[in-house]
């Protein structure tokens, strides 16, 4: 507890579930002990299930605090990313960092960490792209299978945003591991497993 209490932009709390009952179900504590992580008011999608020592949940948590949006400097770098990954990505371009679509992009990408990569060009590095969408800022979804798809929702709708990046960037098929096994179990979903 010390040592993330000395984190900065970190605050850590403990919640004693028969004490507060209410708390534990608010955020559906079913085993002990759980950590949620919460970011921007949102609790992450993905809990901590690594190893129990001070220096293995430091280092998800640094993790966790890394900027979740990946900024990209031009078309050669977007295309080297695509030819790399060869998995689906969510790229936004957007006039500034400070626009509230930003904003809104990012928050997304918290959310989703470590469930779906997000990039972005900003600034002169998207001016070209933006221009070719009528001046509007735009969000897409790269390498998918079935092609690239546009959001055509508002950038300034958080929810609309999340859900279609949740839609289009989670796969319907995963392969189920011993570090996601106990997740794909909690989404509460029914679910069939291949062999």
């Amino acid at each position: 507890a010390d040592a993330v209490e000395n984190m900065s932009g970190v605050k850590l709390a403990y919640a004693d579930c028969v004490a507060h009952n209410s708390i534990c179900s608010k955020y559906q504590v079913s085993k002990y002990p759980t950590m949620k992580f919460v970011r921007g008011g949102e609790v992450m999608k993905s809990e901590y299930r690594g190893q129990r020592s001070v220096e293995a949940i430091t280092e998800h948590i640094n993790t966790l605090m890394k900027d979740p949006v990946i900024q990209l400097h031009g078309v050669e770098e977007l295309v080297s990313k695509m030819e790399e990954n060869k998995v689906k990505f969510v790229m936004g371009y957007f006039a500034n960092t400070n626009e509230y679509s930003y904003e809104v992009f990012k928050a997304s990408a918290q959310m989703m960490a470590g469930q779906c990569t997000f990039y972005a060009m900003v600034g002169d590095d998207a001016q070209q792209k933006i221009e070719g969408f009528g001046g509007k800022e735009r969000v897409m979804l790269l390498n998918d299978v079935e092609g690239d798809k546009f959001f055509d929702g508002k950038l300034t709708d958080q929810i609309q945003l999340a859900a279609w990046v949740k839609d289009n960037c989670v796969p319907l098929v995963r392969e189920i591991t011993f570090e996601n096994g106990e997740e794909l179990t909690e989404e509460g979903l029914p679910f069939v497993i291949l062999f």
